[in-house]
């Protein structure tokens, strides 16, 4: 491809793409002193351009400048176009990145989506990515990782396409093109932006040499009106409350937060059917980004290929784990999310996500209803535990009275002096031996302050790997858990749990 053809093609872009492309003013200055005749001397020409487009991109293309250099002079028009790209993206931008967008908005046209625009920082996220790829960058560093480090936190979803050993971009498209994950990733209508990336290892032990990275990125004020969904939430959401209805449930109410993440769920389960998001990581890791620790409780329900609502509903409740969800009488909040994929074999795919929020009440393990003793709450907290354990093939764990008695000292203390330590300077093991004896040869206690409930508590713990360790340890045959409440208090909130054989 010479490089008069790569100027026409990025300046034809830039008008499809309705780019507004803006010469800083150095560039303007410079290349107006050189601009004689509607003309530049070529090693002005490549002077500017070594110094806007980039060492690499020059070593690339200088060879092939030669075919558009007429009586060592190369026509303004063309310099300009190059200035033009590499001032308004503020980065390099070779031949190859030109290419892909091509290809890739070639085919997003063929099936009625928007064109994507390059954004230089997701090209240095791309870049980061390649290099780990390729072996030769310093430190590990994930998708996620890379866009918040370079793009940063405006992201809402994002996708990666991978390739190595092929050296050419048509030949990397094609590749991707024949992939279902990656071609869904290049036609997803909730990608706005892109990043592209090479990065060449010119080690002769490498047999691939050439790693590309296209990172696709969804930005929230970039994304598609989704007001058409309203009347699907609007019917999830009657049919969910009849169903309720029937069962003496009461009824939930739809919460615009949740709708966000379902509908961010509903384009994820394109490409896996599960509850388990791409970043490997679960769909509750959303909940926590609206709600924090202040849910107790949350559950998803996804459905593939009905055509409305009230088919959605209808196949949740004849599936038992997700009818559950429905009528489970701890929830008050519904999100609803619908995604469409064209040419897909279910093109529906629906999402339903549940929360039980502390702050609106709720049926279970509430450290704040006086109705509950510490004792229930405690017992609640070691039921959870019992579940955990049961996940993880460990048998149950048994409440201890005299643990718990040492436990709820420990909470106590723990608001005095927030430490393994006890106020007395004392080992907290010590108030095992104070309320249970010594018939015991190993203990642990996790401590935590701040969770409203049993629920929240255990949900804490399990994120934590050192603490869910003591929790499904089959060594430990007892347990007690203790809570202090100050509701004068930052916290408010104060938990010990204590484990022994």
């Amino acid at each position: 491809m010479k490089i008069k053809n790569f100027v026409s093609i990025v300046a034809a872009l830039a008008i499809i793409l309705n780019l507004s492309f803006a010469v800083s003013a150095d560039y303007t200055n410079l290349l107006g002193d050189i601009n004689l005749s509607n003309t530049v001397d070529s090693d002005d020409a490549l002077s500017v351009l070594r110094s806007s487009v980039g060492i690499d991109f020059l070593e690339d293309e200088q060879t092939e400048l030669a075919d558009v250099v007429r009586d060592g002079k190369i026509d303004s028009s063309d310099a300009l176009a190059i200035l033009r790209i590499s001032a308004g993206f503020e980065a390099a931008m070779p031949k190859y990145t030109a290419d892909f967008l091509t290809y890739i908005n070639n085919e997003r046209a063929k099936n009625g989506l928007k064109p994507l625009i390059i954004d230089s920082n997701i090209c240095e996220a791309a870049k980061a990515r390649a290099e780990v790829s390729a072996s030769v960058a310093n430190t590990d560093i994930s998708t996620a990782d890379a866009i918040e480090k370079y793009f940063g936190p405006a992201w809402m979803i994002f996708s990666e396409n991978k390739a190595s050993g092929l050296k050419t971009p048509e030949e990397v498209f094609d590749k991707w093109l024949s992939s279902e994950s990656q071609r869904k990733n290049i036609l997803s209508d909730r990608i706005s932006r892109i990043g592209i990336s090479l990065c060449r290892n010119n080690d002769t032990d490498d047999v691939f040499g050439y790693y590309w990275v296209l990172i696709l990125v969804g930005v929230d004020s970039d994304r598609p009106d989704y007001s058409e969904n309203a009347n699907y939430i609007n019917d999830v959401l009657k049919f969910t409350n009849q169903e309720r209805d029937k069962e003496g449930c009461n009824p939930l109410t739809i919460d615009e937060n949740l709708n966000k993440i379902a509908q961010q769920r509903a384009e994820e389960v394109t490409k896996s059917l599960t509850h388990v998001r791409p970043d490997g990581s679960g769909f509750e890791s959303l909940v926590d980004k609206i709600y924090g620790t202040n849910w107790v409780a949350c559950g998803e329900n996804i459905a593939a290929g009905q055509k409305n609502g009230e088919e959605a509903v209808a196949s949740w409740m004849k599936s038992p784990e997700h009818r559950k969800h429905i009528l489970d009488k701890r929830f008050n909040k519904m999100g609803v999310g619908l995604y469409k994929l064209p040419n897909d074999e279910f093109t529906y795919y629906w999402i339903q996500i549940f929360v039980a929020s502390e702050y609106d009440g709720k049926e279970t393990g509430n450290a704040n209803d006086p109705t509950q003793s510490n004792i229930e709450l405690a017992k609640k907290a070691v039921q959870l535990i019992n579940e955990e354990r049961l996940n993880a093939g460990v048998n149950e764990i048994t409440f201890d009275e005299n643990l718990y008695k040492a436990s709820s000292k420990r909470a106590e203390e723990l608001f005095v002096s927030w430490s393994a330590t006890r106020p007395d300077g004392s080992p907290f093991d010590s108030v095992i031996t104070e309320y249970a004896g010594e018939n015991w040869s190993i203990c642990s206690e996790l401590i935590s302050a701040g969770q409203k409930s049993p629920e929240s508590l255990i949900r804490t713990l399990v994120k934590n790997e050192g603490s869910k360790a003591n929790m499904i340890n089959a060594d430990f045959k007892k347990v007690g858990v203790g809570v202090y409440i100050n509701e004068n208090d930052p916290y408010q909130y104060y938990w010990s749990v204590i484990f022994t054989d």
